[in-house]
């Protein structure tokens, strides 16, 4: 394989660190950017420390405390201006368990945050036949996204004689501020009323 008059090969190669002179592997891809940008090889050891030195301004156990009261990655990347890989390389090197995709949708449920604008399944959650999105993973598997975001919101459990009614009638939109409690009597006559209105009812 030849890119820009370079011989590359087609499995990973061994090459060396420019500041710790460590070898290590890199892909053919990784090398034809180094090629292209003309910069040099670092290992993971020592592209921390180089970044650590750029951002002296980071403090890592705040950084870790913050992690693990529940602010996510990309909070945290919004509130020290760097990226989500210096986040994420500044928990890894402090031996910080980074979560699961099922654990960032339940930790993003729990602050209140929307998962509206996830379209189809993925880690964690999927859309039923009906439209609603359910975990599909742990303590919360089976469980209707929308009613675990308002039981949050009220602080207690949903009795069974309520439900909850999406006000622009996207089942996927589950901000809060869309979300509203209602008794079951009350629900089947706003639908009634809607459908009488000309709008089609969930």
């Amino acid at each position: 394989m030849s890119i820009w008059g370079f011989n590359m090969p087609s499995k990973k190669v061994i090459v060396v660190c420019s500041m710790c002179n460590k070898e290590f592997y890199r892909n053919p891809s990784d090398i034809k950017n180094v090629l292209k940008s003309k910069g040099h090889y670092l290992c993971k050891k020592c592209s921390y420390t180089r970044t650590k030195m750029i951002r002296t301004d980071i403090d890592e156990s705040e950084l870790c405390k913050q992690y693990l009261r529940g602010l996510s990655m990309l909070d945290l990347a919004k509130e020290y201006h760097c990226s989500l890989g210096t986040i994420s390389r500044r928990l890894g090197c402090n031996d910080v368990i980074k979560r699961t995709g099922s654990e960032r949708i339940r930790n993003a449920i729990h602050q209140g945050k929307t998962v509206g604008s996830m379209v189809g399944s993925g880690v964690g959650f999927t859309v039923d036949g009906k439209g609603y999105y359910r975990f599909t993973s742990g303590v919360l598997n089976g469980k209707f996204i929308h009613r675990i975001k308002m039981e949050k919101h009220i602080g207690r459990k949903i009795l069974k004689s309520e439900v909850v009614h999406h006000v622009d009638e996207n089942r996927t939109n589950n901000d809060i501020e869309n979300l509203q409690l209602m008794t079951r009597g009350e629900h089947t006559t706003l639908h009634n009323i809607l459908r009488t209105g000309g709008s089609n009812g969930k």
